[in-house]
């Protein structure tokens, strides 16, 4: 089964936001956290997958 992290990476710091089950609920939580809440600019989120 696969997984994606969601982490947030500037030239400062890099941490983990959190781990999805689906590449679309990370993608939502990405949008959710940069348009509705505005907490970490959209441009500093990746997605990858995440390794076990």
């Amino acid at each position: 089964m696969s997984s994606y992290k969601l982490y947030y990476k500037s030239s400062e710091i890099e941490f983990i936001i959190e781990f999805f089950a689906t590449k679309k609920d990370a993608e939502h939580w990405k949008d959710f956290l940069a348009f509705c809440i505005q907490e970490f600019p959209f441009e500093n989120m990746y997605i990858e997958p995440a390794t076990p």
